[in-house]
């Protein structure tokens, strides 16, 4: 039940992509842009 009860809590605590951008000062697309870019640049790393 803790597990349950603890994920549940960290699931609220994620922010959307808009809430970070406007406490950033960043258009969604930045912050949406440069999540997808940090994955490809990680998956370049790997190869």
């Amino acid at each position: 039940y803790n597990m349950v009860r603890a994920t549940f809590d960290a699931l609220k605590g994620q922010a959307s992509p808009r809430s970070v951008a406007s406490k950033r000062g960043l258009k969604v697309q930045d912050v949406v842009g440069r999540r997808t870019d940090g994955a490809s640049e990680a998956g370049v790393v790997d190869a």
